[in-house]
């Protein structure tokens, strides 16, 4: 049974979810499409996970950024899912082939929000920035200047 993109950069953050001392319940909630997919953790929270291979390169040991794209289906589930519980999302910074550094950015609801809006239409945007020694910034069409530090 093959393997697809998606499973194996899902999988990377189920799994660092899972290394503690600590239970963990997970079920998957069912999406329209592979590209939106989101968990329930311990039945209390829900991650809502977005990936992307295709760093834009800048000089080496300057900065990557990853660009994630929310379409009007993602903003729509987004909106459904919050309403009644507490989502995190997941934007995982890969590599083609899988090779070299690869990140995850974890944003607390208060984060994504103010770079999201959950109520415009049309197709909004999230970029990733890792830079070395400084850690990942991440911003949107929506948060202006203001950059997240996660």
């Amino acid at each position: 049974m093959p393997i697809r993109e998606v499973e194996l950069m899902h999988g990377a953050v189920l799994v660092k979810l899972c290394r503690n001392d600590n239970p963990v319940t997970l079920r998957l909630i069912e999406t329209q499409d592979d590209l939106r997919s989101a968990y329930w953790i311990n039945d209390s929270v829900v991650l809502y996970m977005k990936h992307s291979v295709a760093p834009q390169k800048r000089k080496r040991g300057e900065r990557e950024r990853w660009q994630f794209t929310f379409t009007e289906n993602h903003i729509a589930d987004l909106a459904e899912l919050v309403q009644g519980s507490t989502v995190y999302l997941v934007l995982i910074c890969g590599q083609p082939g899988f090779e070299g550094t690869m990140e995850i950015a974890l944003l607390e609801p208060g984060e994504w929000q103010t770079c999201l809006d959950l109520s415009g239409s049309g197709q909004q945007w999230l970029a990733v920035e890792a830079e070395p020694r400084r850690g990942l910034r991440v911003y949107g069409s929506c948060s202006g200047d203001n950059r997240v530090g996660v």
